[in-house]
């Protein structure tokens, strides 16, 4: 027991000082990882939720994998375990990814006019609802179409965030 107390004794109050700055500095390091590790990690699913549909009772099936977005789904599964499920009245499938459009990060999401209809109420405020046969036709919020001064029309090329290569829409 001696040995302690001269062991303690001999530590000076800086070392001692220094120590636990040193464990402070770790932890709040540790901790704000943890913060980043787990905003990344959730990131995706805030994405893919959606809100502001007209049914609330929604099942979202995602897949995850090594990037965002990158995953594939087996249709054929998804649908023969919700056809097992009472009250499933719909299916609708819903392509998500991230892309670049004058430097800032964007979510696409494609789907199909009848499953847009279904999902959320809107209007069109200017230019033609979609028909079936746009092909990449893209329906944009007015608050997005005023921030990036988009017009009925107008092309635009947005950016793979994972590979860089163009798509004109």
């Amino acid at each position: 027991m001696e040995w302690i107390v001269k062991v303690i004794k001999s530590i000076r109050p800086s070392s001692i000082a220094l120590t636990l700055l040193s464990i402070t500095v770790l932890t709040t390091l540790l901790i704000i990882n943890i913060s980043c590790l787990h905003t990344l990690y959730n990131l995706y699913d805030e994405i893919a939720f959606p809100r502001n549909y007209r049914d609330s009772n929604i099942v979202v099936v995602t897949g995850y994998s090594m990037a965002p977005f990158t995953s594939v789904i087996s249709v054929e599964g998804v649908e023969n375990c919700l056809n097992n499920v009472n009250g499933v009245r719909r299916v609708v499938y819903e392509v998500l990814s991230i892309a670049s459009i004058n430097g800032s990060s964007i979510v696409v999401r494609g789907l199909s006019r009848n499953d847009l209809r279904y999902l959320i109420d809107y209007s069109v405020v200017k230019g033609e609802d979609f028909t079936d046969d746009c092909m990449y036709c893209v329906w944009i919020s007015s608050e997005l179409a005023n921030r990036y001064g988009l017009e009925v029309g107008d092309y635009v090329t947005v950016y793979s965030l994972f590979t860089s290569s163009p798509y004109v829409i």
